[in-house]
């Protein structure tokens, strides 16, 4: 089993280094330990996980909310939002970059994608702040931070996965990441508030509204509000199971979009597209997990590191600050949907083993994935808003948002000291 072990991983990390995609390594590599160290009789679980997997009504979750939040963009939600955020902030010191933030915050309730709350958000955002001599890396680093959002408020493609994968509770995920994210969001905006208030000529105040400009510029968000609250409330109330949903959610954003007319033809069909290609990648990649993580248990890979680190520590909070840090370390160079399939199926059952809740765990995880999304040198948030803004020097983008992973590692941190902040709703 040690021998088999060693190949895999040994496999995994030739295959990677020549530039396999990280799915079809994982599928390949498990396919040879399997003929190698198992029995080549059970090559048939790499057709049967595909198949059988594949066929499950749980992964219509992922595309439909996809499909949703590729709607709501086409149809410029995103710019009611940051209008309405840049109303009822605005005159705070910092307060276009705590627009940004809160702007990040709703669009990521309807999107669950990070790199498409920086793209989007960012486009509005940035352009406006440094228009108004923002710092290059206050405006950038809070944007692409605030994009990590989008993979923590639910929905969640990252809690998606994690529950696929795991087997745990979408729906628990989902009631367990509002209050964090929500409080990430405080956060984030309390930050930049304090550094404004000692760098007032690196965050101007902006133009004072009144309060009647401030209420009734609601009336531009009210469709997408009602709309999150329908889908989000269906599931929490148990009307509707996560996947009906999803497909209450996409349906929704399609009306609101046509009532609104701000859906053409042209618009509907990219959504489309981009939505089968967003989906068809994070599936061969999840598949590919899924048959990893067969060979994974079938080796018994978790009892063996686990044991490895019990000899390190018997403290489970060691281990678990261990498992953070294997994360932090590769989310420098891996994308973290990626390294979520990779690694939990070594991880988790070591977590769960030493008495802590797999939902907690999975927020912890999520958050971790964030800090991949914004560390260098792979993080997805950087090269999203370099390339949105291409003028942008990638080096204030990643500076920018060093102090916002620092946030980050404080808010898992808190985690850890207050589990009820995630547990409580459940």
């Amino acid at each position: 089993m040690i021998v088999g072990a060693i190949v895999l991983f040994t496999l995994l990390v030739v295959a990677l280094a020549i530039r396999v995609p990280i799915s079809f390594a994982m599928t390949a590599v498990s396919a040879v330990v399997i003929l190698l160290y198992i029995s080549p009789r059970q090559l048939y679980q790499i057709i049967n996980i595909y198949f059988t997997e594949g066929m499950s009504a749980t992964f219509i979750v992922a595309p439909m909310f996809i499909l949703m939040a590729e709607i709501l963009v086409a149809g410029g939600i995103s710019r009611d939002l940051f209008n309405v955020a840049n109303k009822w902030f605005n005159r705070l010191p910092g307060g276009l970059a705590i627009t940004s933030i809160m702007s990040s915050a709703g669009f990521a309730s309807v999107t669950g994608s990070s790199a498409a709350t920086v793209a989007t958000i960012g486009s509005i955002s940035v352009p406006e702040m440094l228009q108004r001599r923002y710092s290059v890396r206050l405006a950038t680093g809070s944007v692409v931070s605030a994009g990590t959002l989008g993979i923590l408020i639910p929905p969640s493609v990252a809690m998606i996965i994690y529950g696929i994968v795991t087997e745990t509770s979408i729906l628990q995920l989902f009631k367990a990441g509002i209050i964090p994210g929500i409080l990430l969001a405080l956060l984030m905006s309390a930050a930049v508030l304090i550094y404004a208030v000692f760098r007032p000529e690196s965050a101007p105040r902006g133009e004072p509204f009144s309060w009647r400009e401030r209420f009734t510029s609601l009336y531009l968000v009210l469709p997408t509000v009602l709309l999150v609250v329908l889908v989000l409330g269906s599931m929490y109330s148990g009307i509707a199971t996560v996947t009906e949903a999803a497909g209450v959610g996409a349906t929704g954003a399609l009306i609101i979009t046509l009532a609104m007319r701000r859906l053409t033809w042209e618009k509907f069909l990219r959504a489309l597209v981009r939505t089968a290609h967003t989906t068809c990648m994070m599936m061969y990649i999840l598949f590919g997990g899924l048959v990893f993580a067969f060979v994974v248990g079938y080796l018994d890979i978790p009892a063996m590191i686990r044991d490895w680190m019990l000899t390190i520590s018997t403290n489970p909070w060691v281990i678990v600050s261990l498992i953070c840090l294997t994360f932090i370390i590769l989310g420098c160079f891996m994308d973290p949907i990626a390294m979520l399939v990779l690694l939990m199926p070594i991880y988790f059952p070591i977590v769960t083993s030493l008495g802590f809740h797999p939902v907690w765990f999975g927020i912890i995880v999520t958050l971790l994935c964030e800090i991949g999304m914004i560390t260098p040198p792979v993080g997805l948030n950087l090269f999203v808003m370099k390339g949105t803004i291409r003028e942008l020097q990638l080096g204030d983008i990643i500076r920018g948002s060093l102090p916002f992973v620092i946030l980050l590692i404080l808010m898992i941190i808190l985690l850890m000291i207050f589990p009820r902040i995630v547990l409580f709703v459940l």
